[in-house]
């Protein structure tokens, strides 16, 4: 697993003559938590939406699991699609749906399982996102943000996959939710040996579980730990990141590093 698990290779995003990213390139090693961040309007999220072929770059390449996904036919794309789990801002739920509907789509879709097995699959991947079983038979209204977002992750994983991507999960949550869905993250990125890209403004995750920090500016992508980062003394990283609470976010891993 020495080659990387996603891989974008000089991507230029345009719509008509508006241009998003230019010559974007980035590596993504197996089993680890990428951040991307960037300023409103950088492209976090459409070059999420890249990475996954919802959107065809105008230039370059993406390589996923050593597969060039422009290339691939609808049955190898299909195919793909088992190992990337994906879970957009609010978790994206079917209203009309309960939350084991919600789940089981994936499931209904692209496998041919009986209803009692999909049942306790969906028990299964609640408890992995702590949530209890009798969650299943809710519907979206009648949960917290907190807990649809964790649904929303619940149905990402439905199908098994190596990839994780999430977009703006803690976003409109309280410190402590945030908190503990950072620490979900995490335990899910180890427990089931997943890569996990995170498009996300909150300094909090980048700092507490993110190996890496992937910084959209200037159309381009500038990739390293925060503290690299901030050798590189680029004015929008170091507002950024050299705030106060993005000094408070590294002083607190520090003191949570020393205790441990």
């Amino acid at each position: 697993m020495t080659n990387p698990i996603i891989s974008l290779a000089h991507i230029q995003t345009r719509f008509g003559s508006q241009i998003v990213h230019e010559d974007v390139s980035l590596d993504i090693p197996y089993n680890q938590i990428y951040g991307l961040v960037g300023a409103s309007g950088s492209g976090k999220s459409v070059l999420l939406r890249v990475m996954i072929g919802l959107i065809k770059p105008y230039n370059g390449n993406v390589t996923i699991l050593g597969k060039d996904i422009q290339t691939l036919n609808r049955h190898e794309k299909q195919k793909l699609s088992f190992d990337i789990g994906v879970s957009f801002q609010n978790g994206a739920l079917f209203s009309s749906l309960n939350v084991a509907q919600n789940i089981q789509m994936p499931m209904k879709e692209y496998l041919d399982l009986p209803q009692n097995l999909m049942d306790e699959l969906t028990g299964l991947k609640l408890a992995l996102v702590g949530l209890s079983p009798d969650t299943a038979w809710k519907y979206p209204s009648q949960l917290s943000g907190g807990m649809r977002k964790r649904v929303g992750i619940a149905r990402a994983l439905a199908l098994d996959p190596k990839i994780l991507l999430l977009d703006e999960p803690t976003a409109g949550l309280d410190a402590i939710s945030a908190e503990g869905f950072d620490t979900l993250i995490k335990a899910l990125q180890e427990s089931l040996n997943l890569t996990v890209v995170i498009v996300t403004h909150d300094i909090d995750t980048l700092v507490a579980i993110c190996d890496k920090v992937a910084v959209l500016v200037d159309r381009k992508i500038i990739v390293g730990t925060i503290e690299e980062l901030l050798e590189l003394n680029h004015p929008w990283i170091n507002d950024y990141f050299g705030g106060m609470r993005g000094q408070n976010a590294l002083i607190g891993k520090k003191l949570r590093s020393a205790k441990g």
